[in-house]
């Protein structure tokens, strides 16, 4: 049976996190696969140091989890709260054949802003003090994400597009 988010305990609230967290690095795992990588610091690349990222903020959460309750048991259905899953995840449709790094790195900055507006409307709407404290943690900390994302965006420049000769009519990899 699906708890309304304004019951959301501590408990609860970690176990979401850590799904919407694995979801983020299964979506940055399938664009990096997509679009494949040729250089270091192509979008390929990105999206798979993305993906490791993602993996680590999972990892830490289990570990909270573990510290705060035990054995991490993830008892909320999640798929009740499927809905949630995409809270940081960048969408399916924002991967593309020839993408350039700097393109990445706006997927990866909108995917953060989208995350820190979950976990504040997320923590306006959580009774438990706690549950709501744990929310605004996560709120700040995608917005330290989106930060360090346009921190590189800044570095790009110029669109770094990879060259795509008149003839070449293949997809890369996956796409």
């Amino acid at each position: 049976m699906k708890k309304p988010i304004e019951k959301f305990t501590v408990k609860d609230a970690l176990e979401l996190a850590i799904q919407i967290e694995a979801q983020a690095n299964e979506r940055y795992s399938d664009f990096a696969r997509q679009i494949g990588s040729v250089t270091k610091g192509d979008a390929g690349d990105f999206f798979s140091t993305m993906a490791i990222n993602e993996a680590k903020h999972a990892s830490d959460l289990i570990a909270k989890y573990t510290e705060l309750f035990g054995t991490y048991n993830q008892s909320i259905q999640i798929e009740d709260y499927y809905e949630y899953l995409e809270a940081e995840a960048p969408s399916f449709d924002r991967s593309e054949s020839y993408m350039s790094t700097k393109k990445a790195l706006i997927v990866a900055r909108d995917s953060e802003i989208k995350a820190h507006s979950f976990y504040k409307k997320f923590a306006e709407s959580c009774q438990d003090k706690t549950a709501k404290e744990f929310f605004l943690e996560l709120m700040n900390e995608e917005d330290e994400h989106r930060r360090m994302v346009e921190a590189e965006l800044e570095k790009i420049g110029e669109d770094d597009a990879p060259t795509r000769e008149s003839d070449d009519i293949d997809e890369p990899n996956g796409l």
